[in-house]
């Protein structure tokens, strides 16, 4: 891949260099590996969807593992989860949506729960 041309293999460890071919490209089209992966034949995608509901949250959650890390949609109401969410999310290289309503108004420590746990 790209990477491996780049030279980036003469600076892994011993061993991690054969990972770069799991890293899809910079134009977000998936390797040969991870489409074989994703869905036997090439085509498949990692997606999954979520929707979760407790006495303190409502949460909607879809991730797709394929994506490119360029569409990232959170509100938890929590800033700082919301940015760790994003970056996450960005240098991953996975496209995310969540929304979560939650307890605020309390403590902010089941929205932060419920949201890892979807």
């Amino acid at each position: 891949g790209p990477l491996a041309a780049s030279g980036a293999a003469a600076v892994l460890p011993p061993g991690l260099a054969g990972l770069l071919d799991w890293l899809p490209p910079a134009d977000g089209e998936p390797s040969s590996k991870r489409a074989r992966v994703a869905g036997g034949g090439g085509g498949g995608r990692r997606v999954g969807k979520c929707e979760r509901k407790t006495k303190e949250t409502s949460i909607t959650c879809e991730i797709d593992l394929d994506g490119t890390g360029t569409k990232c949609d959170v509100s938890t109401g929590i800033g700082f989860l919301d940015h760790m969410l994003q970056q996450l999310a960005k240098h991953g290289r996975f496209d995310l949506s969540l929304e979560c309503k939650g307890d605020l108004h309390i403590d902010d420590h089941h929205t932060a729960e419920d949201c890892a746990l979807a």
